[in-house]
């Protein structure tokens, strides 16, 4: 079977030269940053932003060029079964002295597993674009109800651990200084959910036209504000949020509607914001009796 007709644009063709030297400088970066530790407080914290702005550079132009790279459609779903099946053998495995270099190789695989199943979604369910923006619109519902009352929520309170090794890590850089009191360097994270919506957007831009140099511009942007936002409130935050958010700026105009499928996605919106808080309120009640472990101070997800 021949690899999908649409035609890459100049800036797919540069985003998937550039994907896998920006997935391997990811990895490299990651195993860097932990093994440094620098004597001074201010150069951790001036190296620590500078990871926080590359880190997520270098996660979402990796996604991007594996997204956008052009393959058959039989190979989709093996780039996510490959992808799969990597993140949880490296997620479960216990190799003396190399328990670092397999969590940056789990991340890595992480990040192809989720681009595969974005590209098997936008080639069997996301056939036009017009659909774009209702799953944009649900995916940050839905990331919302999870963060605050769902899902997300409750591995956040009952397996923080779980939540981090299944994540890309953006860590802090450590220093021998002692920090003043009360400050600390937060280990922030982007959560598969966050890559693989990224990965589903733009695998819909890339493949109606939508203008990927502008949807890669905003959707960093926001996602930085969303970043920056946990790092500071040290409350877990809903990336898809600011993903859809980013999505709906960059190719606002670019849609048309009938009125009866305006009628039907009004509808639609009324009926699954109520089942979301039903579903969420069931979900906390029922699992309200469980018992939350320590969490590391520090520790943040970046979702």
């Amino acid at each position: 079977m021949a690899s999908d007709s649409w035609e890459l644009s100049s800036a797919a063709r540069t985003v998937v030269r550039a994907g896998p030297l920006c997935i391997l400088a990811y990895g490299l970066l990651l195993l860097l940053l932990g093994h440094l530790r620098v004597p001074t407080v201010s150069l951790a914290v001036a190296m620590s932003m500078v990871g926080y702005v590359v880190l997520p550079a270098l996660v979402l132009l990796g996604a991007a060029g594996l997204t956008c790279a052009p393959m058959p459609r039989w190979a989709e779903p093996l780039l996510l079964l490959g992808g799969g099946l990597g993140w949880r053998v490296l997620t479960h495995a216990h190799v003396p002295h190399y328990g670092r270099l397999l969590a940056v190789l789990a991340a890595l695989a992480m990040i192809v597993a989720v681009v595969g199943l974005a590209r098997v979604l936008a080639t069997w369910v996301l056939r036009t674009a017009n659909l774009l923006p209702v799953v944009l619109v649900l995916m940050a519902l839905v990331d919302m109800w999870g963060v605050t009352i769902g899902f997300t929520a409750h591995a956040l309170a009952t397996n923080p651990e779980a939540v981090a090794q299944a994540s890309a890590a953006l860590p802090a850089v450590q220093t021998s200084a002692p920090l003043p009191p009360g400050f600390h360097l937060p280990d922030l994270s982007i959560g598969p959910g966050d890559v693989m919506f990224a990965a589903l957007v733009l695998a819909v831009v890339a493949r109606h036209g939508l203008g990927l140099r502008r949807n890669l511009y905003w959707m960093y942007g926001l996602f930085m504000m969303g970043l920056a936002l946990a790092a500071l409130s040290r409350f877990d935050v809903p990336g898809l949020v600011f993903i859809g958010a980013a999505g709906l700026i960059a190719n606002r105009g670019r849609w048309e509607y009938t009125d009866d499928e305006r009628r039907s996605l009004k509808l639609a919106a009324a009926v699954a914001l109520p089942l979301l808080v039903a579903l969420g309120l069931a979900f906390r009640a029922a699992t309200a009796g469980a018992d939350p472990p320590q969490v590391r101070d520090g520790q943040h997800d970046g979702k």
